[in-house]
């Protein structure tokens, strides 16, 4: 279909020797334009470039000569070659409709498909173009927005085996997005585990530049512990966003729904919209800033009282320092609140302020390091049942080796030290984390 839209395209457009102001051309050993040209009309393009480029060292800014240098470089597929004789010309001729017809053909043919685009729009505000050759141009057009793929699928799965030094203290907050739950105990018990993580992101690009796109995220994990299998995970989550981008600006709306299961009961349903504005620098800096209100219901009729809102105020700065490291750094500040007054004294009131630095280090072309810290100071607002007013310190250091086994499948060997200070004794702990995750993308 493109070989014979290409061929209708060229012959209408007649082929002419003075396409261009005349310029008497220095002849090369016998060598004559006439006899160049009359080689090219026969399709001898082999023969007719070798022709051309003798003559063109001795007559390089001469436009016809570089115009059929650049016709059979393309007739070739020699198309970078052709590009260099199409700019020569624009140089010169900066408005020439045939030359931007031949550039912008050169790009489709590269796949080079919105620098074609732009070519093909510009030409069709001529308004002497022919009638045939807009015909043509339009269906070029069409060509190009069948090759805009609008819908973008990733998946991933991770299978990974881990050991926790005190698997009886579980700040359900490390990985899920509920914040810091801790259900305490004083005993310390070991367990190993294993766990699966999957998900699936679609992004649909509605095809205009800097304009909407939208976004779903699927997420599933599941934890299940060897003997403390009362303290199991399964998290389930789905994010819908509407982004628009401008330049450097992008702007996210997101909503969202997940739920938890803790142990083998339903724990916690939560319900979120998220408005973020990113700005994207040169020189691969990046900074977002996000509001997001959550809706906590618990399920339990023992726990409704627990019911809550979330405020949460974040900030985000990520730069590339070199191509071989990145910095990213959050702080996040929470505030949660009972939904009811039955909720006052049970631990919810609270205010969050969370700190995070992390590096990214490329050690070799399939290793990666990334080291992170996150810290989380937690004021509770009200004196609870025990007559305390909890306040809590979390710190948790986590080190990743990342290993490239395949093109989408990676190996990860993680450690990560957690320590949780606090005014009231169940909820101090400290507890080392290590585990073996293999992923494989799609």
């Amino acid at each position: 279909m493109i070989k014979k839209v290409l061929t209708s395209l060229s012959l209408s457009l007649a082929l002419s020797s003075s396409l261009f102001a005349a310029d008497v051309i220095s002849e090369d050993n016998n060598i004559t334009y006439e006899h160049a040209l009359k080689v090219f009309q026969t399709k001898e393009y082999q023969k007719a470039y070798n022709e051309f480029n003798s003559l063109f060292y001795d007559n390089l800014s001469n436009q016809n000569l570089n115009f059929y240098l650049g016709r059979s470089a393309f007739e070739l597929h020699d198309y970078q070659m052709a590009l260099s004789a199409y700019e020569r010309l624009l140089i010169q001729s900066p408005n020439n409709v045939r030359v931007q017809l031949e550039m912008a053909r050169t790009y489709f043919m590269m796949k080079m498909y919105a620098n074609a685009e732009t070519e093909f729009r510009a030409i069709l505000e001529d308004k002497n173009l022919p009638k045939q050759v807009r015909n043509k141009v339009t269906y070029y057009l069409v060509l190009i927005e069948q090759t805009k793929k609008r819908s973008f699928f990733n998946a991933s799965v991770s299978f990974g085996i881990g050991y926790d030094t005190n698997a009886n203290t579980t700040p359900l907050g490390d990985r899920i997005d509920i914040g810091p739950i801790v259900v305490p105990n004083t005993d310390v018990i070991a367990d190993t585990y294993h766990q699966t993580i999957a998900s699936l992101n679609h992004v649909y690009d509605f095809g205009e530049k800097g304009g909407f796109l939208f976004k779903h995220s699927l997420l599933a994990l599941e934890k299940t512990l060897t003997t403390e299998y009362e303290r199991n995970v399964v998290f389930l989550s789905y994010v819908p966003t509407i982004s628009y981008r401008s330049g450097k600006l992008s702007y996210d709306l997101s909503v969202g729904v997940d739920y938890l299961f803790y142990g083998s009961e339903a724990f916690v349903g939560s319900t979120f919209w998220m408005p973020k504005i990113t700005y994207l620098a040169p020189g691969g800096f990046r900074a977002a800033l996000h509001f997001k209100q959550r809706f906590n219901s618990y399920a339990d009729s023992l726990t409704k009282n627990r019911n809550s809102v979330v405020n949460e105020v974040g900030f985000n700065l990520d730069k590339a320092v070199t191509d071989s490291t990145l910095l990213t750094g959050f702080f996040l500040f929470q505030k949660e609140t009972a939904a009811n007054t039955t909720g006052i004294g049970v631990d919810v009131n609270r205010n969050m302020y969370t700190g995070s630095l992390m590096a990214i280090q490329n050690l070799a072309p399939k290793w990666n390091l990334k080291l992170q810290g996150i810290w989380r100071a937690t004021q509770y607002l009200d004196v609870n049942s025990v007559g305390y007013q909890r306040q809590e310190f979390y710190g948790s250091y986590l080190a990743t080796l990342n290993y490239k086994l395949f093109k989408k499948t990676a190996l990860d060997l993680q450690a990560n030290y957690i320590d949780n200070t606090a005014n009231q004794d169940p909820y101090r702990y400290q507890k080392q984390q290590y585990l073996v995750t293999i992923t494989q993308s799609f």
